[in-house]
């Protein structure tokens, strides 16, 4: 096998010139020896020792690069065939740990609907059924994939849709948060400054008249110190929107959107606060940010303007109801795509794919995370609100803070009692009438595990912004049923058993 030297470019350019000095001084050498063996005629053992001194006395440069060819020969060359050997024997055996998945075999979506999704919803309730006889009207869109794993527990990915369609709008809500979580890790650890980490402490300064006071305390959390961990954690226990804006804010839009865009999520636009007044021309303009270690700064960025629209012109702009809320009143014409944030199914089904099976994707949609960075988001992820330490939820009477809520697959967004050996990773967003859920469920005693989002507009007055939508008596429920019909499905369907201990986590320790 010839030895690949690509990691040793220096001693690949440099080697013929060393060998060639070498020949010259030991052509030099010979000579010499001979010279003196026949003037002399002492011993062989004299000829080494006096040649030696010689060296030692005449040659030193030859010396050295004696001893730097030997070092390039046998580190390179042995090291070079030893990590060729390794690679390859890595290949062959598909060593799990790894859970890669071969280019050629990377997931794509299918053009056309699934007649797998076709059987499974003949089977829903009645009431359910005007939803799929009316999909447009709706605009329900599904992604349901399913995974099997070898017998070296690497999973390979099917997906199956039904009305994907990414040029069709719909709001995504508090979907936002699941990218800007990641990317706000990804962020901190390539700003690569000592002290500053998902610990460090926070501070979003105001700049401008609608902007939140300066945020130097979080009162949620048992150090009272805002931090990016902190809202992580909030973001995903009971989608706190002031956490989101804050990473919002600490990312800005150009760094959200542009690094989205390159790593291929294309119906991809992230342009706005959630929890603020300020009219949506407002959003463009981005806090300053501290970081502070003890009472120092030890990182700051200044107050920015987005002037970017980040425009999808792929996207149909058709206005969605009647009125529209436009940030501080009702305006008549119905909400306009284009003023608001959009994350298509397709790209928001990759980007959870990307955080709990990263290696099934191609490394240009991976998130720049390490292993620990992983689990963090998933494990607060999948985390109840009453298992929560810090934050402290369970003084909290509201029904916002229940088990169930965050849970729309399987638990219709309600209830405290929660199935044992069921855990959802997921992100759901609700507003002007949308629910989408964005779910990897996993049922560890019948060895079940599937990825499932789903969007749906309920809203049979067509008014955006009156807070009247039909999320209780008809959206909620259809996701609810939805979710226990394919999870009844995946528990009978053949496969492999998998392990799934690597999604198994200590939710006692805060």
């Amino acid at each position: 096998m010839k030895p690949n030297n690509t990691n040793f470019p220096l001693a690949k350019r440099i080697r013929p010139l060393i060998w060639a000095c070498l020949l010259i001084c030991y052509a030099t050498l010979r000579v010499r020896l001979i010279l003196v063996s026949l003037r002399f005629s002492i011993s062989a053992r004299s000829i080494y020792h006096n040649s030696f001194r010689f060296v030692q006395r005449q040659c030193p440069k030859a010396l050295l690069l004696f001893v730097l060819i030997t070092f390039f020969h046998l580190y390179s060359y042995p090291q070079n065939i030893k990590n060729q050997s390794k690679t390859q024997n890595l290949k062959n055996t598909k060593n799990p740990s790894n859970n890669s998945q071969n280019p050629k075999e990377y997931p794509t979506f299918p053009d056309k609907k699934s007649p797998l999704l076709d059987s499974l919803f003949k089977n829903l309730s009645p009431e359910f059924q005007k939803i799929l006889q009316n999909p447009e009207k709706y605009r329900f869109q599904l992604i349901y994939t399913q995974i099997d794993r070898n017998s070296k527990n690497i999973p390979k990915l099917t997906h199956h849709i039904y009305r994907l369609d990414t040029t069709e709008y719909f709001y995504p809500a508090s979907c936002l948060k699941m990218p800007v979580t990641a990317l706000a890790l990804e962020k901190l650890k390539n700003l690569n400054i000592p002290n500053l980490n998902w610990d460090t402490k926070i501070v979003n300064e105001k700049s401008r008249y609608c902007q939140m006071d300066p945020v130097t305390k979080d009162p949620d959390m048992a150090s009272g110190i805002p931090t990016i961990k902190g809202y992580i954690k909030k973001i995903f226990l009971i989608s706190d929107n002031p956490g989101y804006d804050r990473l919002f804010e600490f990312l800005t839009p150009y760094y959200i959107n542009d690094t989205l865009r390159a790593r291929g999520y294309k119906s991809t636009r992230i342009i706005q606060r959630l929890f603020t007044y300020c009219k949506i021309e407002e959003h463009k303009y981005i806090n300053p940010i501290k970081f502070y270690h003890y009472d120092s700064v030890i990182y700051q960025q200044p107050a920015t303007v987005c002037d970017s629209s980040y425009a999808l012109p792929h996207v149909k702009t058709d206005k969605i109801g009647k009125f529209s809320w436009n940030g501080y009143t009702a305006v008549q014409g119905g909400l306009e795509p284009h003023k608001y944030s959009y994350i298509s199914l397709k790209d928001l089904h990759e980007m959870l794919i990307a955080i709990i099976m990263p290696n099934t994707l191609p490394k240009t949609k991976r998130f720049k995370l390490k292993q620990e960075e992983y689990n963090l988001i998933r494990k607060y992820m999948s985390m109840y609100p009453s298992e929560s330490k810090d934050p402290d939820l369970n003084k909290k009477q509201f029904s916002y803070y229940e088990n169930g809520r965050m849970k729309y697959f399987i638990y219709g967004g309600q209830g405290k009692d929660t199935i044992p050996n069921i855990r959802i990773f997921n992100k759901v967003g609700m507003a002007v009438g949308f629910l989408t859920d964005v779910a990897y469920i996993i049922d560890f005693e019948k060895k079940a595990e599937f990825f499932l989002s789903a969007t749906v507009y309920v809203n049979e007055n067509q008014i955006i912004g009156d807070d009247r939508y039909d999320y209780f008596n008809l959206g909620l429920p259809f996701l609810k049923e939805l979710g226990n019909k394919i999870l009844d499905y995946e528990r009978k369907r053949p496969k492999n058993y998998p392990d799934l201990s690597n999604f198994i986590y200590d939710y006692s320790k805060p």
